[in-house]
């Protein structure tokens, strides 16, 4: 292990230790013992006077699952060897003394000493100005370099990366151009041995230019890494020097053309400069009721002629049936007409919202009328009855088989609030209990009233009573009118597959639940989801979630300051505008018979022997793709892993399918190896897809597999027009058995992309927007994928 690092074990964890250069291992251990055995899981000590600086970076370290401990001297002293807090200076040391002077030369001194006799003015500079360097985790520091000779060097002012807080300052560095190895390192000094601080690739390098914010300042800019490199020379020739150096190796940089640097307003009426390529899980194109918005097409409609009994149904989600039906009806003398066998849902103030009649456009309605008794109760019905010869047929103890029958006029007590029926035949009395069960005949003299005909009617359903401005007394009547909660309607999906999951058998349904209180016959039928099919627990569930998601990650994004930073980022209670809900359409082609308080099922697709692929895939919540780019830094810097066993197939009319598929429940079984026999995989759900998407259906969870993805880096250019981003992706693997993994990657930003570094290379995704990588990862082993990606060609508003 290397003189500057240490493997402490605490609670059998191992951790590893950052030390201050010149400062040994073997001096340290007993004090770094004592830090991470004290009540503090971690002990950080600040090594420069900003304390803001390290708390932030702290935090990050931890959420990254690193530990750090840094070693720092007091405000004014010197640096003593493992001075965590309450741990006590190392034997022989004195406390506050530096414990091995003056550093090497190549490496930094420790903060507070003097730089020897004769040193170079970059290790001067160094211990007075800032004896941080923004790169003192770069993974190729401490190459020593002694003996490559460089084809240019000289001194030059770093500017430190931004920050958490901002940018740091500028610190002298010695820097060193190895034409051969295509590579710049610096160094702390400019005498041997030259232990390289950090160093780029000139492979990588976008752009190489002039700034005027720093005398004699120049910007190199990578393309296979978000970071952008600030330096500045002591004079514009030194400048130059190195400008012209680097220049030949700059990747042929197209800058955008000058229409494209305009704010996207001043475009209006102009054809968009970059065509946006759509692509399957894009956000849509807006929605309008409107026909005006409607595709444009050459086919001629058949206009449909209504009969007698036509209905059209559009069952809107799960919320309300708007009704479209026709009618033959006749006006009396008085130019009336009751319409009857409505749904029993149907109420008062929500009736008809159209009449028309096809046969007489000139007619008129002139009064609509509702009648709607809704009789919950025995006493209301025989109230209604009263003075009416009526039977009543009453069930007798379990011991005899028939029941018993009495008939009489209705007769009520209006003080005692007693029935009874007198039998004018036997001259009998029977007081009636309506609190047994017992049924009411109606008999032959109440055939004659028509059920609906009036509100004084024994018993009615919903009826609309019409007057007509009409000479024709006969009339093909179309109504309209909507009900709530008269239907429920789901797809379900039943996905069959063979031994060897190559293959599968898929069918799916429509089930149509009517509970309007009528029966329709012959309907057509149009459903439409409208985003709000879930039940009413499921939406209180997860408003609930919703409302967590932030404080859960805070949380896990600052460690102990969850609770500050969820306060911070708590969400408005104030009034928000909803998104506006897609609706998806599908058309049935049956024209079933809906039985009031029954369920149907129409058949939406069957097909067989449809291939699918059945793998492991490691995926993230990333944000939807737009048409426009998506320049946000912390968009996707902070993503939810789907680690889940899958089964992918397309949607092709040569397999069978071919169409738009609602969203829906998918049961997954899969057939025994004898062909004889099926077990049950998983339940899942799938979202809306269209003709020829790929859809992949997740079976289950894979297991202690895990994953992570942070963004590593981000460089947006608003004046040339370009992004780069570095992501670093961990699949860690807790099985005990080793996994074949896909990871799949989304380029959510903009669809003209590059991927200018890839560690594993990446491979080539049927998705024009996504890449990806096959893996297998051995049992209890991880994977870590570090990638760049830079985009070009987009305009910004």
């Amino acid at each position: 292990m290397a003189d500057d690092t240490i493997s402490v074990i605490c609670n059998g964890n191992t951790r590893t230790v950052a030390l201050w250069p010149g400062v040994t291992a073997e001096t340290c251990e007993k004090s770094i013992q004592a830090a991470f055995t004290s009540s503090a899981k971690v002990a950080v000590l600040l090594r420069q006077p900003d304390n803001a600086v390290v708390p932030m970076e702290f935090i990050a370290a931890v959420r990254k699952g690193t530990f750090v401990v840094v070693f720092a001297p007091e405000a004014g002293g010197s640096v003593s060897a493992g001075a965590a807090p309450g741990a006590q200076p190392a034997a022989g040391q004195p406390a506050g003394s530096v414990s091995s002077g003056s550093a090497p030369a190549g490496q930094p001194a420790p903060a507070g000493a003097q730089p020897a006799a004769g040193g170079s003015p970059g290790a001067a500079g160094a211990a007075t100005t800032n004896t941080e360097d923004d790169d003192d985790e770069d993974e190729e520091k401490g190459i020593d370099r002694t003996n490559l000779a460089p084809s240019f060097e000289g001194w030059l002012d770093k500017k430190g990366d931004k920050g958490f807080l901002g940018s740091r300052f500028y610190l002298k560095r010695f820097f060193r151009f190895y034409q051969n190895e295509r590579m710049i390192c610096y160094f702390k000094g400019d005498k041997p041995p030259f232990i390289q601080l950090g160093c780029f690739n000139l492979n990588g390098i976008l752009l190489v230019e002039k700034v005027a914010d720093k005398p004699f300042g120049f910007n190199i800019t990578m393309k296979t890494s978000a970071r952008v490199w600030r330096l500045a020379a002591k004079d514009e020739a030194t400048r130059q020097s190195w400008i012209d150096r680097i220049s030949p190796f700059v990747q042929g940089y197209q800058p955008p053309p000058k229409e494209a640097t305009r704010p996207a307003k001043k475009r209006r009426g102009l054809p968009p400069l970059y065509p946006v390529q759509r692509c399957q899980g894009m956000a849509e194109e807006e929605q309008s009721m409107s026909t005006r918005f409607d595709a444009k097409t050459d086919e001629a409609v058949a206009e449909h002629k209504p009969e007698d009994g036509d209905v059209f149904l559009q069952l809107w989600g799960n919320e309300k049936a708007y009704i479209q039906e026709f009618r033959q009806i006749e006006l009396d003398a008085e130019k009336r007409a009751f319409i009857s066998d409505l749904p029993k849902k149907l109420k008062d103030n929500q009736h008809v919202v159209a009449f028309r009649s096809v046969t007489d456009p000139k007619a008129s309605l002139l009064e609509s009328t509702f009648l709607y008794d809704e009789v919950k109760a025995p006493e209301e019905l025989l109230k209604k009855l009263v003075g009416k010869t009526i039977e009543v047929e009453a069930r007798r103890e379990d011991k005899f088989d028939d029941s018993r029958k009495f008939k009489g006029v209705v007769m009520y007590k209006e003080d005692s609030g007693r029935f009874a029926l007198y039998d004018k035949e036997k001259n009998a009395v029977h007081f009636i209990n309506t609190n047994e069960p017992i049924s009411f005949h109606l008999l032959d003299n109440h055939k004659s009233e028509h059920i609906s005909d009036s509100a004084e009617a024994p018993l009615f359903e919903p009826a609309l009573r019409v007057v007509v401005d009409s000479e024709q007394p006969s009339h093909l009547a179309e109504i309209a009118y909507s009900v709530p909660d008269a239907f429920e309607w789901k797809a379900t999906y039943n996905a069959v597959l063979n031994h060897g999951e190559t293959e599968m058998d898929v069918t799916a349904w429509f089930d149509v639940k009517n509970k309007s209180g009528k029966t329709f016959e012959g309907a057509n039928l149009l459903l439409i989801d409208n985003g709000n099919m879930k039940k009413k627990d499921d939406k209180e569930d997860e408003k609930k979630e919703d409302a967590s998601a932030v404080e859960e990650k805070a949380k896990s994004a600052f460690g102990g300051l969850g609770g500050l930073a969820a306060g911070l980022l708590k969400k408005d209670d104030g009034p928000k505008v909803p998104p506006k809900p897609r609706i998806y359409k599908y058309l049935i082609k049956q024209k079933p018979v809906l039985r009031d308080n029954e369920t149907k099922q129409l058949r939406l697709v069957s097909a067989y022997k449809v291939p699918v692929t059945s793998y492991d895939l490691v995926r993230f919540e990333l944000p939807q793709v737009t048409p426009k780019p998506i320049s946000g830094q912390s968009e996707g810097a902070s993503a939810k892993s789907k680690v889940e066993s899958v089964i992918e197939f397309r949607n092709l009319s040569e397999h069978g399918l071919g169409l738009d598929l609602p969203a829906g429940e998918v049961n997954i079984s899969r057939r025994q190896a004898t062909n004889f026999g099926v077990v049950k995989m998983g339940h899942s759900s799938v979202g809306p897809h269209y003709a020829n998407d790929t859809i992949i259906v997740p079976v289950e969870p894979l297991e202690h597999v895990t994953a992570t993805r942070v963004q590593t880096g981000f460089n947006l250019d608003r004046d040339k027009l370009f992004m780069v981003e570095t992501v670093e992706i961990t699949v860690v693997n807790g099985r005990w058995h080793g996994v074949d993994v896909v990871i799949e990657e989304e380029m959510f930003r903009w669809q003209s992309f590059e991927i200018t570094d890839s560690q594993p290379t990446h491979m080539k995704h049927p998705h024009p927007r996504k890449i990806m990588w096959k893996a297998h990862i051995n049992s209890h082993e991880d994977l870590t994928i570090k990638y760049t990606v830079f985009y070009q060609k987009f305009t910004l508003d």
